[in-house]
């Protein structure tokens, strides 16, 4: 992008920072409503304390160095169908209730899919992360039966498919695939642009059997891109009956952008920071991407009026491993809660909770004003936010002290070191760079490379020292 040198920041290595820089103290606790059967963490080596439906979670290390996301996993003790479970916080004078169901463990019929895996190959995925990627995209080919139609499209500075359209999952069509899988190799620049267009609108034969499959695209990168409002515009028009998973690879990678593609694309979002955790995660991705658990799915609140905002308000299908969650304002904890849908074996699910035996929780009005500013700030994915909304969501980040794109923290120094007679300076501040990158330059390598310029400045250069050693050589035989 244009403005690389201005958002790609200045680097340090662990070695170049004292103990006490650049490391962060967390402590977490998980409230589940449902009692948690495992925390685990890829990232960091963790201690769990269990306290009934309560689990304290902290790195062995308080102190952790900010050179990787911290993942902890947990997962709920599942029976064979789906549970639910329903907290409930008055803050400010205001009620919120959140809805939790739990998909269960019975989900082994399946429907034919269209599976689309875009694999990123720019430069700034060279090293541990392509062969990453490639790890992963091989494991997801493993996943394909013979109802299944697929396709593999890499990009960098060009985008490329393997097929012309998506092709059935066939012996033949499989071993090409892996053939081209292991030859990829990352270089060039990362223009996402051109291969979102053709992961969303490649279709297999588009007869009705092309319709009845479930359409679901795979988009593995680091995320190393600067244009995320185009990118969410071009998911917003083209995404269709589609469903879009991103898998993070690297232990930093664009957090921002791969989330909320995925929850604007109604798929989820799955972080790869270690070669040795590859197989767990992707095992559990394409493990529920296999089969949904529960579809049209509906949630039925007691005396739901129009007034009362529920987020998200388009629910997607529950896949296994995934919860789904939606929390509301403006309804008291009185009455029963009915949740409905459809297993894969075609019967109908449903369960009633009775909201004044709801647990109580704790951050669900942020929990409700963070959906809400997503909905708020859909309308500007593509660059474009009227003022109304503008302000609208500086109000809500201000009342529930949240992070937004016009809201931030900020740091009050108590003990200023500087005489207030001397005038401020500037200083850039690094930052650590990502675990498991490689290079010996301390500046983040940029995505966006002017190689064929400096190619054509170098053949240039050659052949301009061979035109004068030719010259000396008819001047002074």
């Amino acid at each position: 992008v244009p403005d690389a040198d201005q958002i790609s920041p200045f680097t340090v290595r662990p070695d170049d920072v004292g103990p006490d820089s650049h490391r962060a103290t967390i402590a977490l606790e998980i409230n589940a409503g449902l009692p948690v059967s495992r925390v685990s963490s890829p990232s960091h080596r963790v201690t769990s304390t269990w306290n009934g439906n309560t689990v304290e979670v902290a790195p062995e290390s308080r102190a952790v160095l900010m050179d990787r996301d911290l993942i902890v996993r947990w997962a709920p003790a599942r029976g064979m169908e789906p549970a639910a479970a329903v907290f409930q916080e008055q803050w400010q004078g205001e009620d919120y209730l959140l809805a939790l169901v739990v998909p269960g463990v019975n989900g082994k019929q399946r429907l034919p899919r269209e599976l689309v895996f875009v694999i990123d190959t720019s430069g700034s995925m060279a090293g541990e992360s392509i062969r990453q990627a490639r790890q992963a995209l091989l494991r997801g080919l493993e996943t394909l039966d013979a109802d299944d139609r697929f396709n593999v499209i890499q990009f960098n500075s060009q985008t490329h498919s393997l097929f012309m359209e998506a092709v059935p999952a066939s012996g033949d069509n499989l071993a090409r695939a892996r053939r081209y899988v292991k030859g990829l190799n990352a270089d060039g620049g990362t223009e996402m642009a051109s291969a979102l267009d053709a992961a969303l609108e490649m279709t297999g034969d588009g007869g009705e059997e092309s319709r009845a499959r479930v359409r679901q695209v795979v988009f593995i990168t680091d995320g190393a891109v600067g244009n995320e409002s185009a990118l969410f515009g071009k998911i917003r028009d083209g995404l269709g009956s589609s469903r879009l998973f991103t898998v993070g690879i690297g232990s930093a990678p664009n957090m921002h952008f791969m989330r909320e593609a995925a929850r604007y694309g109604r798929g989820t979002y799955t972080a790869i920071s270690d070669l040795s955790d590859v197989a767990r995660p992707l095992d559990e991705l394409f493990g529920k991407m296999e089969a949904p658990v529960l579809t049209d799915i509906a949630v039925s609140w007691p005396g739901q009026a129009a007034a009362t905002e529920a987020f998200p308000d388009r629910i997607g299908d529950l896949f296994r491993g995934e919860p789904m969650v939606q929390v509301v304002r403006g309804l008291p904890a009185e009455g029963a809660l009915d949740v409905s849908g459809r297993l894969p074996d075609g019967s109908q699910w449903q369960q009633s909770l009775s909201l004044e035996q709801a647990a109580n929780g704790k951050g669900l009005h942020r929990h409700w004003a963070k959906q809400k500013i997503d909905s708020l700030m859909d309308s500007g994915l593509t660059g474009q936010i009227d003022d109304d909304a503008r302000q609208h969501v500086i109000r809500l980040g201000l009342e529930h002290q949240l992070m937004t794109k016009y809201t931030s923290f900020l740091a009050q120094d108590k003990t200023p070191s500087r005489p207030s007679q001397e005038a401020l300076e500037t200083d850039s501040v690094p930052t650590l760079l990502p675990a498991g990158s490689q290079g010996t330059m301390l500046r983040y390598p940029q995505t966006a490379t002017m190689s064929p310029l400096l190619i054509a400045i170098g053949l240039i250069g050659l052949m301009f020292s061979a035109a004068i050693t030719l010259l000396k050589r008819r001047v002074y035989p």
